[in-house]
């Protein structure tokens, strides 16, 4: 038999048993742990030529043993260059949730394993104790994402500082971590990554500085191209966004717009989101350059021409040659009519093909789907040859039949007959 003595211990014992076995059930995600964490920048061009934007990508791995993982908390912050990382900006440091009830007054969501979707907190019926590390951190404003994830994504500027904090959790308790801190997106013209584009990066604004002075026109894309087969010559619509940044005391002032290694042509800013050209005249199956230079401060005089610009952005663009008598071709198919014999032509030639109607159709056998076609008639003159002959052969005929009744009626009535022939005798 147990005395007294004894049984305090073994109870004393039972107790601090069960509070180890607590502690271990709140610290049950200590386990897992976060291995690696990258990041990467992007430009993310989107089918919406205007919903294209930076982007930054952050990938990470996790341990091996991922059977207790219920998900991914993380906080993803901005911040100026300056600016310490504050207890403001991420949770690093525990609260004490543990005398509450789970999760209530804490908004947001939280993903559990085997879930297709996350609960919305305080997840009633699905959190069954009270463990407060995860709510204490979405209390911070972290957001959650489920077991499977691997990458994290968000919209970023140029210049800015972001700081992204990743966690994972299991039965309400976090593991260990990753802390990607101080990822600032550099600026074209500061910064290492750019050395090859000699961007100054001097704080005074010298207008007799021939440095680079912004980045390079943004968001560059071909969106427009028209044949002139009349011509066999293309024309080519270019459009893109201003520079993502520029010198602290410069500001854009317009473009220099250079075609196949020409002299520059300056071209003032549009007034809308994104500044446009449209270029004509263009050699199909020849490469043709064009050259975007961002300019802040132009003058041109009889002595010189002194110019403050950006970084150049060059694009090479080439129309390839195609078969005009093709119906399939990318540029309205086939150019004449589906009567007409069709020879295409190479780019050289100033039409895209020659068009013959076969013999007994008359036009000039061009589609009438182009406005100089008339394509192919039967008949041998033209539709509106035909119309024209039918009414002059209409009133030929009229007046031939009034002159036939003329005499007629006269022919028949002999008063009409005497006073003829009386007016001939005199």
């Amino acid at each position: 038999m147990y005395d007294k003595m004894d049984l305090a211990i073994v109870a004393s014992s039972l107790i601090v048993i069960l509070e180890i076995a607590e502690g271990l059930k709140c610290d049950h995600a200590t386990g897992l742990k976060i291995t690696e964490l990258w990041t990467d920048f992007r430009l993310n061009k989107s089918d919406n030529f205007f919903d294209s934007k930076l982007r930054a990508v952050f990938e990470y791995e996790i341990a091996d043993d991922t059977s207790e993982l219920d998900g991914f908390a993380y906080k993803f912050s901005a911040r100026h260059r300056d600016e310490e990382l504050g207890n403001n900006l991420f949770f690093n440091k525990r609260r004490n949730h543990q005398n509450a009830t789970a999760c209530v007054g804490v908004e947001g969501s939280v993903w559990l394993r085997d879930e297709d979707s996350p609960c919305q907190l305080p997840c009633a019926g699905k959190i069954s104790r009270d463990c407060g590390d995860l709510c204490a951190i979405l209390d911070a404003g972290y957001k959650t994402v489920a077991a499977n994830a691997r990458k994290l994504e968000f919209p970023v500027e140029f210049g800015e500082v972001y700081d992204l904090h990743v966690v994972p959790y299991s039965y309400w308790s976090l593991g260990f971590g990753a802390l990607a801190t101080g990822n600032e997106v550099v600026k074209y013209c500061s910064g290492a990554g750019i050395d090859t584009h000699d961007c100054t990066n001097t704080t005074e604004f010298q207008i007799t500085d021939r440095q680079i002075y912004s980045g390079p026109v943004s968001h560059f894309e071909k969106y427009d191209v028209t044949i002139d087969h009349t011509q066999n010559r293309a024309k080519v619509s270019f459009r893109w966004k201003r520079p993502y940044d520029y010198h602290t005391n410069a500001t854009l002032k317009k473009y220099l717009i250079v075609k196949d290694e020409t002299h520059p042509l300056p071209q003032e800013l549009g007034g809308n989101d994104h500044d446009a050209i449209t270029i004509e005249n263009i050699t199909i199956g020849s490469i043709h350059t064009l050259r975007v230079v961002p300019v802040l401060h132009y003058h041109e005089s009889s002595d010189y021409v002194l110019i403050v610009h950006g970084a150049h952005f060059l694009e090479q663009y080439l129309v390839e040659d195609f078969d005009a008598c093709n119906v399939d071709n990318d540029f309205g198919g086939r150019y004449c009519d589906e009567a007409a014999n069709c020879s295409d032509l190479p780019p050289t030639a100033n039409t895209s093909a020659i068009c013959v109607c076969q013999p007994g159709l008359y036009g000039n056998g061009i589609s009438t789907k182009w406005p100089e076609g008339s394509g192919c008639q039967a008949g041998g003159v033209s539709s509106s040859e035909t119309a024209i002959a039918v009414g002059i052969s209409i009133t030929l005929l009229a007046l031939l039949i009034v002159v036939l009744a003329t005499a007629y009626v006269r022919s028949r009535n002999p008063k009409i007959r005497s006073k003829i022939l009386r007016e001939e005798e005199l």
